[in-house]
């Protein structure tokens, strides 16, 4: 892998693919009150915009809006936990987890902890093929908690 996507940098190399990122955004979820609960396939209220280049992060639905089909990076870090012994979040498009119906989490691809009762820090990282104006979110995958003050997710498109 080289290339390195930093310091305002707008364009870098990943393997032999090049890219130019110039649809970005990182969102985090501020509400200053602690931990909060969201139910199954509740989106996630990302709503305060770190960057948004492109202007295409809407803070008041949670979601990006592709503005060009292409292919986009996300990825989500999730402070969770509390005394919430189970956890799960995905991404989802148009409203829609992006995966066939009946699979189990254990075959998706989306951050879940199971019969865990600590604290702890989750993270996912996935790449889609979107067309321009379809929307992606942060969702809950089951009834879950996560603190406002160590939480958020980014994208960008690759190509």
């Amino acid at each position: 892998m080289s290339g390195i996507i930093g310091g305002g940098s707008k364009s870098g190399v990943i393997g032999e693919r090049s890219f130019t990122g110039s649809d970005y955004f990182v969102a985090s979820y501020t509400s200053g009150s602690g931990w909060h609960d969201i139910s199954s396939n509740g989106v996630i209220p990302f709503n305060k915009i770190r960057y948004d280049d492109g202007g295409n992060y809407d803070t008041s639905a949670y979601k990006f809006t592709a503005p060009a089909t292409g292919i986009y990076h996300f990825g989500c870090s999730i402070y969770t936990a509390d005394d919430d012994a189970t956890n799960g979040w995905t991404f989802f498009i148009d409203g829609s987890a992006p995966f066939p119906a009946g699979m189990s989490v254990s075959q998706t691809h989306a951050m879940y902890k199971e019969n865990q009762t600590g604290d702890y820090t989750i993270a996912v990282s996935l790449d889609y093929k979107l067309n321009a104006g379809q929307y992606v979110t942060t969702n809950a995958l089951t009834n879950s908690e996560l603190s406002d003050y160590h939480s958020f997710w980014w994208g960008w498109r690759i190509k």
